[in-house]
């Protein structure tokens, strides 16, 4: 790109027939390594070991490869759509797309006709961040602090907006700029907040974002997204993880929870004493649990069990993930009969990549 710029848009120009897509993905970075390719003089390609040892009439050319540094981004998901937003991390000096031409007939195939960035001077030159803590109990509401550094050049355009965003959502409590208690506008958005700011930022300074979430995913990711309101919306920057404060040891924008071996928590009953007897009193049974480090769906098993191990009721084996979940039993059996009055077990299991955990309580149900 020539200097280090920020990429807002990726978009093109594709003609593909029935049976046939292109794929495109991005990778941005910094640094470029510089690796040699030794040849003798018949073109054969040799060590340099070996080619320091030939004598100058026998050496070849040396071929210059550039690759991809220490510092690059992951390949993005493939491109949906045309002037999609960029989605590799931003600013950068570089910028590598993966185009793949793909076809499931062998008659049909896409070209491609041209392939446009759309970018400018960063708003900020560079970004840093850290949260902290770094570590917090499961299903329970945590205070996080997000510290944000910024660095800025003549060319830097500044940000007048900041985005805070997480699977796990974010209430916004507080704002320090460079120290200072401010109070800015918020807009509560899907994932958690948009703090709009009275001035720009324009010079390198720290903000100290508080706010409040409750995590039940492991290494659950908060980002923040700068903005200029004088500017499109798609000029949005990512904001980079580093160390934003000195005096914070964290460097890193995720957060994780104990290796303790738990998968939920905080199983509670609506009642101990079922009455299914249609008096709209006691008639349901509510099971409230919290689901913990299960990303990808897995079953929660709940039965009902009689006092001897035989199972009278399946209230749920759904396949679910991370997170506050709530079930209901209206005291009927698997044929869909009200079992007798009695003492019975309720049985819940949740399994996990590498282990299952269950947990009993006695529940009555009398009419």
């Amino acid at each position: 790109l020539g200097s280090i710029q920020h990429i807002a848009e990726i978009g093109w120009n594709i003609d593909a027939p029935s049976g046939s897509r292109v794929e495109i993905r991005s990778r941005t970075g910094n640094l470029l390594d510089n690796q040699y390719v030794f040849y003798d003089k018949n073109g054969k390609q040799v060590t340099e070991r070996k080619y320091d040892k030939l004598i100058p009439s026998f050496r070849g050319a040396i071929d210059t490869v550039r690759a991809a540094g220490a510092d690059w981004s992951n390949w993005s998901r493939a491109y949906a759509t045309s002037g999609q937003v960029f989605l590799s991390p931003g600013p950068r000096r570089y910028v590598q797309l993966d185009i793949r031409f793909l076809s499931e007939n062998p008659f049909a195939a896409a070209t491609l006709d041209d392939i446009v960035l759309e970018f400018d001077n960063p708003l900020a030159q560079e970004t840093r961040a850290e949260v902290f803590p770094v570590e917090v109990s499961p299903g329970e509401k945590s205070q996080f602090t997000y510290y944000l550094r910024s660095d800025f050049v003549s060319s830097s355009r500044g940000f007048d907006q900041i985005q805070l965003t997480s699977t796990a959502g974010a209430t916004f409590r507080a704002l320090r700029l460079a120290g200072e208690p401010t109070a800015p506008t918020i807009e509560e958005t899907e994932n958690g907040f948009k703090i709009l700011l009275a001035e720009p930022v324009r010079r390198s300074t720290l903000l100290e974002i508080d706010f409040e979430s409750t995590l039940y995913l492991n290494q659950t990711r908060f980002e923040a997204f700068l903005f200029n309101s004088a500017l499109s919306t798609t000029a949005r920057q990512q904001v980079d993880p580093g160390d934003a404060e000195a005096a914070i040891a964290s460097d890193r924008t995720f957060v994780s929870l104990p290796t303790d071996g738990r998968l939920f928590a905080d199983l509670s009953l609506s009642n101990r004493i079922l009455t299914p007897n249609g008096d709209g009193i006691s008639d349901q049974l509510r099971i409230d649990l919290d689901l913990f480090k299960v990303l990808d769906p897995r079953p929660v098993i709940i039965g009902v069990y009689t006092l001897t191990g035989h199972r009278v009721a399946l209230i749920s084996d759904a396949a679910t993930t991370a997170g506050r979940q709530t079930y209901q039993w209206d005291g009927r059996d698997s044929q869909g009969r009200t079992v007798a009055p009695g003492i019975y077990i309720l049985r819940v299991s949740a399994e996990g990549d590498a282990l299952t955990r269950s947990e009993n309580r006695l529940i009555s149900v009398a009419y």
